[in-house]
């Protein structure tokens, strides 16, 4: 009746005590449910006691009515981010002889969810506008992983959202993050007290950043989430840390390529015989041949790479042999310069495909002459 992953072994040496199962909600978080079969409140509280001494993460705890569970036992669980569910004001009997709730088990369950939960709209990642991922779950006490933070492509930064109360479960948590993270990662926790000088230092040092969720979200008059500030200013810092300026003199220029784009999106169009105009769906940028990294390091001048490119543009994306720029050297030039592409762009694949008879090469983006 109340949706639980059923054990096997559900026994505990507590007396009229028992574990039902687990209560998983999203992947990644698993909550043992126990139910407690008492007459007087100091026994329930002797099954208490051992219950909070046998777990060191949340759990939840049945009983036949609210009576068994004073105030006092109630803050004990709550301290422990613990819930209690009295059967009496939660299930009944239908005309089948069937149990059943009396509400959803969401709602039931209201204040432990509040407390050991991310709301849906955090977990589904869509406020952050991150790349969702199937499986979220990770082995640290209520963290999950929520998806990827990728401004451009081929940048690709990890996101999880710890809910915990004190700074040091926090700092625990971190701990077994930056020992499973080689690269940077991001953390959101639900105020920034969570996160002391010493863990947001070490955080700092890994190149990774903290975002505290109740500095930068708020809830709109729709009852949806929405942030106080845009998404690149909130990181200001970590992209600082972690990202390519958008151009550096003298040397490959920096592409911001969207990440979800392929070479069909891509399109090149020399404006002369050194410059290109470059897009990628919404990301767009004029450039020359050493800004696209193929100017011969020993003269300056434009590489055999960028020759061919600009003959697959004379050509309007197909190169055989019945072109008079046709040579045997094209073969390895286009490998060349497919590498320099994939590097500009950081998308994968090859940017070019044989011809439908197998006799020459075609661009999968468009490239186009000065005319």
């Amino acid at each position: 009746v109340f949706g639980l992953i059923e054990e096997t072994d559900a026994g505990t040496d507590l007396p009229g005590t028992t574990r039902i199962g687990v209560y998983s909600p999203y992947a990644g978080y698993r909550f043992p449910a126990y139910l407690a079969i008492q007459i007087e409140p100091d026994d329930f509280n002797e099954a208490l006691d051992g219950l909070l001494g046998r777990n060191g993460t949340p759990f939840i705890l049945l009983s036949p009515t609210r009576e068994l569970c004073s105030a006092k036992a109630e803050k004990r669980l709550t301290d422990k981010r613990s819930g209690f569910v009295s059967l009496s004001e939660s299930v009944a009997i239908d005309d089948r002889r069937q149990l059943r709730l009396l509400r959803p088990l969401d709602e039931i369950l209201a204040q432990f969810r509040g407390i050991n939960l991310p709301s849906e709209e955090v977990t589904g990642s869509k406020v952050f506008g991150l790349i969702e991922e199937t499986d979220a779950g990770t082995d640290l006490p209520g963290t999950t992983r929520i998806g990827v933070y990728s401004p451009y492509a081929g940048y690709r930064f990890p996101v999880y959202l710890t809910i915990q109360i004190e700074p040091d479960d926090f700092s625990e948590v971190l701990d077994g993050l930056l020992g499973r993270n080689e690269a940077p990662f991001l953390l959101l926790a639900p105020t920034r007290g969570l996160c002391t000088a010493k863990a947001e230092k070490r955080l700092t040092d890994k190149r990774s950043g903290m975002v505290s969720l109740s500095e930068n979200v708020g809830i709109e008059a729709k009852r949806q989430f929405q942030l106080f500030h845009p998404m690149d200013d909130i990181l200001a810092q970590f992209r600082g840390v972690n990202l390519p300026p958008p151009k550096e003199d003298g040397a490959t220029a920096f592409f911001p390529t969207p990440p979800d784009a392929s070479w069909g999106d891509v399109s090149i169009r020399f404006k002369d015989g050194h410059t290109v105009s470059v897009k990628a769906k919404t990301a767009g940028g004029v450039f020359n041949y050493t800004q696209m990294g193929m100017a011969n390091k020993k003269n300056g001048n434009p590489t055999v790479q960028w020759e061919l490119l600009k003959t697959f543009a004379d050509e309007r994306g197909i190169l055989d042999w019945s072109s008079n720029k046709a040579h045997r050297h094209n073969q390895k030039r286009r490998e060349l310069l497919a590498a320099n592409l994939r590097d500009f762009f950081r998308i994968e694949g090859d940017p070019f495909r044989l011809t439908d008879d197998g006799k020459g090469w075609q661009a999968r983006f468009i490239i186009s002459p000065d005319e």
